[in-house]
């Protein structure tokens, strides 16, 4: 397979997966340099950072202006409904970072999976299925599909991409994951799962590691009603759990927490609850990198709390970045609630600068700007990757 031209240099080899393309020696100069600048933020624009949300069409309204200018969000995530023309996508990305009064860059974030979940198949070819690279298992090919994926966000100005599934499709009844998943095995999917992961990250887009603790053994869509998953934690170690604790091991930077109900450890969601992300991933597991939620207007929460306590639950419980993909006229209410949560004690400041920090330092290390798009250089380098995606199909047969 060719070189994909849009590589970004910093990655010698796929031995392991970088924290991103700026980590060197100068990153303890950054850890300084951080920590100053949380130091001088106000809180409101210190809670704001903590969400990532969506925007309804294909054009800013002005309320989204409006929002964008009082609150300092980490990013926004982009769906079908964002995503009709090239010069129209572009226009749109390039407005958010015009319309970005602060210093922060935003995280400009997708789903951009391969197989059925593709956001931006408009402009691509599709991409097989990870099922499909599961069924092959060969390492070298998920990295290759790996960079295609990220080079495709990367022509488009994107950096985040809530891709490699980790799920294991151990539950031939679940339609949620499915050939989504790249297969039964657990060692499979931890192995192949982080060749994507160094493939995406290789091409300075940050990779999120989903649905912990694990989503393949549901039958219930979360997007519509809350999935119950009756395991214990010694029976997650034997299969849901090792594809995250081998991509944790191996530089992983992001995960996303899925909304699932595991009774036996907790009365409270995964995304909610303090025992899975805090004791489970920050503690046993050893994560310290970013920690998001699934999108907090699914069905599985909003049909069984108040946004607001839910968001603050996450926060609590050690998430850092919250998903709000939908009706994003609610995220001043939520700051102010989180905010209130500051004054009264219920969460500390200090803790939301530790998840600032988390967010900042990510933000750095994988050199994230407000760098425009250039409408020029798309169809070129769009065609090039097409003729990618044909050589993985190669592969593939």
């Amino acid at each position: 397979m060719s070189t994909l031209l849009l590589a970004n240099c910093s990655m010698k080899n796929n031995d392991e997966l970088p924290q991103g393309p700026d980590s060197s020696e100068n990153i303890d100069t950054e850890k300084d340099e951080i920590k100053s600048e949380i130091s001088n933020m106000k809180i409101e624009d210190k809670i704001s950072q903590l969400f990532i949300v969506g925007i309804e069409g294909y054009e800013l309204s002005q309320d989204e202006i409006d929002i964008i200018n009082n609150y300092n969000l980490s990013g926004f995530i982009f769906f079908d409904r964002n995503i009709e023309t090239k010069d129209q996508f572009i226009n749109l990305i390039n407005t958010l970072k015009d319309e970005n009064k602060g210093e922060i860059p935003y995280f400009l974030s997708v789903d951009e999976e391969g197989g059925r979940v593709e956001r931006l198949d408009k402009f691509y070819l599709k991409m097989p299925s990870m099922h499909d690279i599961g069924e092959i298992n060969d390492d070298e090919l998920a990295y290759k599909v790996g960079t295609v994926l990220g080079s495709k966000l990367k022509t488009f100005g994107l950096n985040m991409n809530f891709a490699p599934v980790l799920d294991i499709n151990s539950n031939p009844l679940n339609q949620v994951i499915g050939d989504r998943s790249f297969g039964s095995d657990a060692d499979i999917v931890a192995k192949l799962g982080n060749q994507l992961a160094k493939g995406i990250s290789y091409q300075g887009i940050v990779a999120v590691g989903k649905h912990f603790p694990g989503h393949g053994d549901t039958q219930i869509d979360s997007h519509y009603d809350l999935p119950v998953i009756n395991k214990d934690l010694v029976e997650l170690e034997t299969l849901e759990l090792k594809p995250f604790i081998y991509n944790i091991n191996n530089g992983m930077s992001a995960i996303m927490v899925g909304h699932l109900l595991l009774p036996q450890i907790s009365n409270e969601p995964s995304s909610l609850s303090y025992e899975i992300i805090n004791d489970i991933l920050r503690e046993k597991l050893k994560f310290n990198g970013v920690v998001l939620s699934d999108d907090m207007t699914m069905g599985a929460i909003t049909d069984n709390y108040d946004i607001k306590d839910a968001v603050l639950k996450f926060l609590i419980a050690g998430g850092d970045i919250a998903l709000i993909c939908h009706d994003n006229s609610q995220i001043g209410d939520i700051v102010n609630y989180v905010k209130l949560a500051v004054e009264n004690g219920t969460i500390t400041e200090s803790e939301i600068d530790d998840k600032l920090y988390r967010i900042l330092l990510l933000k750095k290390e994988y050199d994230i700007d407000d760098e425009k798009v250039d409408y020029n250089s798309i169809d070129s380098y769009i065609g090039k990757i097409n003729e990618e995606i044909n050589n993985i199909y190669l592969e593939v047969e």
